[in-house]
């Protein structure tokens, strides 16, 4: 199983999340450290402001039109641009497939893998297809392209990665320009 070839465990900061990735150590036997991952957290890459973004889902009867909202491109308080934040989780989780030869396996929330999958694939979420009990996602490289798994599907995601990480080199140029200014 592609489980055993796995020779890291990140998690987000979570007590919930470490103590499924300490399951899943104990069930692997797998005898090296959980790597905590800020950007896997709930309140990581998509918050911006925590307090905002908790009365968005406190104060509303329909969480999952919060996310819809998001990834439909609309501003919604206290949370990042979602295709800049999927851009910046996206370079963390390549950044791993690229150095570490072995399978990475990382424990994160439902509403990040919403988040992130809808932005990659450009999709929406509904209750119907919500991410379901212990359903994730897999991403692998394969002579130079990137596919998502998903759903029993594969999506080739090569292009969009590209376009996500475009943001980030826009951005860094930016910053850099507005410096240069100063």
């Amino acid at each position: 199983s592609c489980f055993s070839k796995v020779n890291n465990i990140k998690s987000s900061p979570i007590d919930r999340c470490g103590q499924t990735a300490d399951a899943i150590k104990d069930g692997l036997e797998f005898a090296g450290e959980i790597q905590v991952m800020d950007v896997l957290n709930a309140d990581g890459v998509y918050v911006q402001d925590v307090n905002l973004a908790k009365a968005n889902f406190i104060n509303n009867s329909n969480p999952i039109g919060v996310f819809s909202k998001m990834l439909n491109g609309d501003i919604v308080p206290g949370m990042n641009n979602v295709e800049h934040a999927t851009a910046v989780l996206l370079q963390a989780l390549l950044n791993d497939l690229n150095e570490i030869k072995n399978p990475v396996l990382y424990v994160t929330h439902d509403s990040i893998l919403a988040l992130f999958v809808g932005t990659l694939l450009k999709c929406n979420f509904t209750q119907e297809n919500w991410f379901g009990y212990l359903e994730g996602i897999a991403i692998k490289k394969i002579s130079g392209s990137y596919y998502l798994y998903w759903n029993d599907n594969q999506y080739d995601i090569t292009i969009r990665c590209q376009e996500l990480l475009a943001l980030l080199d826009c951005n860094a140029l930016q910053s850099e320009e507005l410096q240069d200014v100063k």
